[in-house]
């Protein structure tokens, strides 16, 4: 307010206030005063300065009617939209931007500050120094972020933004906030499930079924470290440069009909090295379907199990030589507390002892034939576990009440550096040391 030289007050709008006046024509026009009060020697005089603002009007009407339309058409998403008026710091929300956040419609301080106070403290200072430069540059910018909710959570979120030209001195940002939490859960997933697979104890690949030939577009280290090869020498090429001339074609033509009719497969075969040894590979196929059941990939999974093999071998012989030998045969466990127990017998064993397997199994030499004889017979297996290497000696065992002299012959199989059991062969030499 104002006072003239007649006394009488009268009203003064503030500096910068917009106001309508109706021109002589009728039109109706917007305008800003800009008042500046200039002191004279006996009075005081203010100018007044009108500016048309039709057109920065006409602009600010656009652009909240498309900030509108944004909102109506981002209602009920995971996006809300901001606007900053770099010039005055002042920093607007969309109810939907605010709902994301978790406070109430209409509460956001509405400052840069402000809205940087929500921005997770490990991530605020990367996310406002690239909307800062951004603004500086009038570039447009795209970041990831965490943002802290009103009630306590985080949600990530991707936030994008560009210059919007007013026309005028005044610079501005617009931009988007989406909630991609779910998106990031997803590549944490994935990211889990990658290490998961580059850490396996095992050849791990991945197939494309979509390109010629099913080509190699995956596999970790330790498949590497399997065959000799390097990744770059695996990508690009069917898995079958791996056989040879001692792979068995049956387990191929296994393995291809699964793929065909994309079903999973686990089979055993031999392969090679890049070196040219071989060794047997346990590989497991198995197809990967999308979310509408078709096959996008083919996983592989492969295992050396040439030490498994090669003892399942060797308990094969070992079993016929069990069964067929001339030799009554005997194989006793020995356990942690050294005490042993008998396993299993042969047939020889049984015709020549008369003590069926299923008498035997399971007994303690006390047990079969009393303390006096099985306390000897024990003693000899503990010397044998104590000095780690084959042993032999005499004993008496009776047979059906009559005594009989035996030659036997105790061998400690150790494992892991443990003696877990000992494989025994006796003969009967009685008649040898009668004569």
């Amino acid at each position: 307010m104002t006072r003239s030289q007649t006394g009488k007050t009268k009203r003064r709008l503030p500096d910068g206030s917009h106001i309508t006046v109706v021109t002589a024509d009728g039109d109706r026009v917007p305008v800003e005063i800009s008042v500046a009060t200039v002191s004279l020697s006996d009075e005081s005089v203010i100018y007044g300065i009108f500016r048309d603002i039709s057109e920065q009007v006409e602009r600010e009407r656009e652009f909240k009617a498309t900030t509108q339309r944004l909102q109506l058409a981002l209602e009920g998403t995971n996006t809300g939209v901001w606007d900053w008026n770099i010039g005055t710091d002042n920093v607007r929300w969309t109810e939907s931007l605010e709902r994301l956040v978790g406070i109430e419609p209409g509460t956001f301080e509405g400052t840069f500050d402000a809205f940087a106070e929500y921005i997770h403290p490990a991530d605020r200072e990367k996310a406002t120094a690239t909307v800062e430069q951004a603004a500086e540059t009038e570039s447009r910018f795209q970041t990831e972020y965490r943002i802290q909710c009103k009630n306590g959570s985080q949600i990530w979120v991707e936030s994008r933004g560009e210059i919007y030209d007013d026309g005028d001195d005044t610079k501005r940002m617009v931009g988007i906030v989406t909630d991609i939490s779910e998106r990031k859960e997803r590549e944490t997933e994935v990211t889990r499930k990658t290490e998961a697979m580059e850490k396996a104890p095992m050849g791990i690949t991945l197939t494309d079924p979509s390109q010629s030939d099913n080509p190699l577009v995956y596999t970790n280290e330790h498949y590497c470290e399997l065959t000799g090869y390097q990744e770059s020498e695996i990508l690009g090429r069917n898995c079958r440069f791996m056989q040879g001339l001692e792979t068995d074609p049956e387990p191929v033509v296994e393995i291809r009909d699964a793929i065909d009719n994309e079903e999973p497969v686990s089979t055993v075969l031999r392969n090679y090295r890049k070196d040219g040894t071989v060794f047997w590979n346990h590989v497991t196929i198995a197809p990967i379907r999308d979310e509408n059941g078709e096959v996008t990939n083919f996983v592989g999974f492969q295992e050396d199990v040439t030490d498994r093999i090669e003892r399942e071998e060797q308990l094969e012989l070992a079993e016929t030589v069990f069964e067929n030998t001339q030799d009554a045969l005997f194989v006793v466990d020995v356990t942690d507390d050294d005490t042993f127990r008998v396993q299993r017998v042969n047939e020889v064993y049984e015709q020549l002892t008369g003590i069926s397997n299923a008498e035997i199994a399971g007994k303690t030499p006390t047990e079969v034939v009393g303390d006096e004889i099985g306390g000897e017979i024990e003693s000899h297996y503990r010397d044998c576990v104590k000095r780690r290497e084959t042993i032999q000696y005499l004993e008496d065992i009776p047979v059906d009440g009559e005594s009989r002299q035996w030659e036997t012959k105790v061998t400690p199989i150790i494992e892991e550096g443990n003696v877990e059991k000992l494989i025994g062969a006796m003969r009967d030499v009685t008649e040898m040391q009668n004569v």
